[in-house]
């Protein structure tokens, strides 16, 4: 059996060409894998909302625990029926966190937090896509290059996350995030003066 393949995925029996798709490409079989997965994503248009929605939520859920977004997430798979499946819900279901949390836009992961401030998830997911969006920004400033981006928007970023830090249970993670974010403060203040 498949190191991919978890409890969870196996309970999506209607799903037996996605546990395939991840058994082959865990085997390096990837032409064998991509016919399954392409398969899989035909065959997933004919679940009801409800199913997807289950589905969709169990692998971001497992992708993030394990750190593995490319296996079970791969990008035909995330445009064609992930991302669809999830503007749905959210439109569907604006106040439900959950669909808000895997969401690709920024905004909707924010409001995720604000409607569920302690979920672990969309706080690792909100804060680390914070972290690497300011981090693009400030990336060349060392090498001479004006800041990319607007730093009073992302003093703004910076301090909304502050706000719910404290709600981040592991300590380890905690402190990283407020050394890394008071680091892209200073750096955003310094290139907000300039811009004045």
């Amino acid at each position: 059996m498949s190191n991919l393949v978890t409890e969870e995925i196996k309970s999506f029996a209607w799903a037996n060409s996605y546990h395939d798709y991840l058994t082959l490409r865990e085997k390096g079989l990837k032409s064998d894998s991509k016919i399954k997965l392409e398969s899989f994503i035909l065959e997933i248009q004919d679940q009801n909302e409800l199913n997807k929605r289950r589905f969709v939520n169990c692998i971001f859920e497992t992708a993030f625990l394990r750190d593995c977004y490319s296996a079970y997430i791969p990008f035909n798979l995330y445009h064609n029926t992930f991302i669809p499946t999830i503007n749905k819900w959210i439109k569907d279901e604006p106040e439900n966190f959950v669909p808000l949390r895997w969401s690709n836009d920024l905004e909707d992961i924010k409001a995720a937090i604000q409607l569920s401030p302690k979920d672990q998830v969309g706080l690792k997911i909100f804060i680390t896509q914070v972290i690497a969006k300011i981090s693009m920004n400030q990336h060349e400033i060392e090498a001479g290059f004006p800041y990319d981006g607007n730093p009073i928007e992302d003093i703004s970023l910076i301090e909304f996350c502050t706000n719910y830090i404290d709600n981040v249970e592991s300590i380890e993670k905690r402190d990283y995030f407020q050394k890394t974010l008071s680091n892209l403060k200073k750096c955003a203040l310094v290139a907000s003066k300039g811009s004045e």
